[in-house]
């Protein structure tokens, strides 16, 4: 289905990645407005819902796969997450899905550091943002990737794998190379796995 919207031009295949949801600053804003336009004029539309509802629950689908891979319990779990910004090539993180799967993190109780090649403090997040990927996984038990920076698909595993407590790892971007971090010994996890 991706492939074949990606083909009409007026679409593009640019914004039809996998990711933890949706976010950014515009979007979330327009479909919120949208609705409540809807609601007011006593016309609601269900598929607005619907598709907010969507978006929550793919930020909850992000922690149930760290539980998966964690034994069903996140409590005093070291976690990783690699990207705070919405997308890319942004400081921005106003409705970032990353701050939102961080969020329920907390809740569950786990221990978070965080790396964004930009994003340096975020508000509302009481966690250590790490100035380097290696400081961010020193003794981690998994790793998340949140938001799809180039940087992150260039890494070698097996050059970062020692660091690792437990080498578990869940990519919310399809960005990385799912053979070469399995063979670097990592129990991986992809969008739509």
């Amino acid at each position: 289905i991706l492939n074949a919207m990606g083909k009409d031009k007026r679409i593009g295949q640019h914004f039809l990645k996998p990711g933890p949801g949706w976010g950014g600053m515009c979007f979330p804003k327009d479909v919120n407005e949208f609705k409540s336009s809807a609601e007011n004029m006593d016309q609601p539309i269900e598929l607005l819902n619907a598709a907010l509802l969507s978006n929550a629950k793919a930020h909850a689908r992000i922690v149930n796969k760290a539980k998966k891979l964690l034994g069903n319990n996140l409590e005093n779990k070291n976690i990783t997450v690699w990207g705070l910004a919405f997308k890319a090539n942004t400081d921005d993180t106003r409705f970032s899905p990353a701050v939102s799967v961080v969020q329920l993190l907390i809740k569950e109780g786990c221990n978070l550091k965080a790396f964004d090649p930009v994003v340096k403090k975020v508000e509302e997040l009481s966690m250590k943002i790490e100035n380097s990927i290696e400081a961010s996984i020193e003794n981690s038990d998994l790793l998340i990737v949140l938001t799809e920076w180039d940087e992150f698909s260039k890494i070698n595993p097996k050059s970062i794998s020692a660091k690792f407590r437990q080498k578990n790892i869940i990519d919310s971007r399809n960005i990385l190379d799912k053979k070469l971090w399995q063979d670097a010994g990592f129990n991986f996890l992809g969008n739509g796995s």
